[in-house]
């Protein structure tokens, strides 16, 4: 019987592409630019620009109430400092969707975000057990009144841009 699960294993191994067993290995560089509180551009080691859309994570639109202090959150947090990205997929804008962590703190930006009360954990997207330790931290914020759960009733992004969709097109 051992001989059977170990010739089932060794086979299953063999099938699996080597890309699936190997992790990707992280992207160190410097954010270079904060396009709003869930996307920043990092210029890698190499010089190249990696568009990173934070995993697990929607901050408020730019033009949305609290979405500006979500983008001046993480100007102050990251903006010109050294970060590690996590990717841990890619989106269908072509961006990287990771976890950055700052150098400087040691600490997740996308659990910052959500922290402070200037995002809402993504339930759609976040599959990753991290998903969990983000969801106990909007409880807090939530519960603690921090960043956009001052409002009464903060209008997730998701249906912001569902809102701004909808008036685009009934004229």
């Amino acid at each position: 019987m051992r001989a059977i699960l170990l010739t089932l294993f060794l086979l299953t191994l063999l099938l699996v592409p080597a890309t699936a067993v190997q992790a990707r290995p992280p992207l160190n560089g410097y954010v270079l630019w904060v396009h709003d509180g869930d996307t920043v551009d990092v210029l890698t080691y190499d010089l190249s620009t990696v568009r990173v859309r934070l995993y697990g994570v929607d901050c408020p639109e730019s033009d949305q109430l609290h979405g500006l202090a979500a983008t001046l959150f993480v100007v102050w947090e990251a903006w010109l400092r050294k970060v590690e990205v996590r990717v841990m997929d890619r989106d269908r804008y072509g961006r990287s969707v990771g976890w950055v962590t700052v150098d400087a703190s040691r600490k997740s930006l996308n659990h910052m975000l959500v922290e402070q009360g200037h995002a809402w954990v993504y339930k759609q997207y976040c599959r990753a057990r991290e998903c969990a330790v983000l969801l106990r931290a909007e409880d807090v914020a939530r519960q603690a009144r921090l960043g956009l759960w001052q409002d009464p009733s903060p209008m997730p992004p998701w249906e912001w841009r569902r809102l701004k969709r909808s008036e685009r097109w009934s004229w």
